[in-house]
């Protein structure tokens, strides 16, 4: 419907005639290509930065579709909300009754598709320490959705993968329903004595999904890695950070990564500083990065 959603940590927004909206770190843009550029009325607003937004749509389960909106916050829709909350779509109203109360920033969210037999779940990774009031560190699945009847508990108590020691930056999902986790970890409880480097893949919906799979390219030590997306065909995983290796070949901030073997590509890009946002333009395989580089392949 060429509307545009955004979070961050702004205060305002602008159309197209300079005319000031206030808006606290959420908004929504109208933008199409016959008509300029419009602030939508849609206002929940949070008390604090928001990092990241996920859609959900109506179902039988869940008949209002649904945005959820993660950061560093404590108050939401004018309500107490802990890092993270859901709101009803075309209204911004706060959804009642769901609060998992996150203990700590939220940076990414991931949702996993309901099927026949499993409802949706929704991935959240920061640099949290509990959720619930219960332990859980950096990476959770929530299993009840808002407005979900036969699903009264939050957080799945059975998957604690805990990546150690730091936040759990960037999420992304394939169509097989495999999840890949990219931020500045080197070990899972779920894994002890496996060494990893800021990056790693789940099976949500698998038989073992809290343990991660044999999937570990390693980024240099100091590392991170921020953003990460998916080519259109899911064989190319390309990520963005802040790192000068992965698998020990010379890569600046950049990589593009087998999504199967875990094989490092010839794709060569460097920036001069880190890479913290990256979105792939499927159509026209453009690689879009923003960060805090000034130059990129020294040009």
């Amino acid at each position: 419907d060429g509307v545009l959603y955004l979070a961050g940590g702004f205060t305002q927004a602008t159309d197209a005639q300079n005319l000031i909206s206030q808006r606290a770190r959420l908004a929504a843009i109208h933008i199409t290509n016959d008509s300029p550029i419009t602030v939508e009325v849609w206002n929940p607003g949070t008390g604090g930065t928001a990092n990241h937004i996920q859609f959900l749509n109506s179902s039988t389960v869940i008949p209002a579709p649904t945005i959820f909106a993660s950061g560093n916050f404590g108050i939401a829709g004018g309500v107490v909300r802990s890092n993270l909350a859901a709101f009803e779509l075309k209204s911004g109203q706060v959804v009642p009754g769901w609060d998992p109360v996150v203990g700590g920033s939220v940076f990414a969210l991931q949702l996993v598709p309901a099927t026949v037999s499993t409802p949706a779940l929704l991935i959240a990774g920061g640099n949290f320490t509990s959720v619930e009031g219960l332990d859980f560190r950096n990476l959770v699945v929530l299993t009840s959705l808002p407005r979900d009847p036969k699903n009264p508990v939050l957080a799945d108590a059975s998957w604690a993968p805990n990546p150690i020691p730091g936040p759990v930056h960037a999420l992304a999902l394939s169509s097989k329903d495999e999840l890949y986790v990219a931020g500045n970890f080197s070990s899972f409880a779920t894994a002890p004595g496996v060494s990893f480097g800021n990056l790693a893949k789940f099976l949500p919906r698998g038989l073992t999904p809290a343990m991660p799979t044999a999937w570990q390219p390693i980024t240099a030590t100091p590392g991170t890695v921020y953003s990460m997306d998916l080519t259109a065909d899911q064989s190319m995983v390309f990520i963005g950070g802040e790192f000068a290796t992965v698998n020990s070949l010379a890569k600046s901030n950049l990589a593009a990564i087998a999504a199967g073997s875990g094989a490092v590509s010839a794709w060569q890009f460097a920036t001069n500083g880190a890479v913290r946002a990256l979105q792939l333009d499927r159509s026209a395989a453009f690689v879009y990065a923003g960060g805090d580089f000034t130059a990129v392949n020294t040009v």
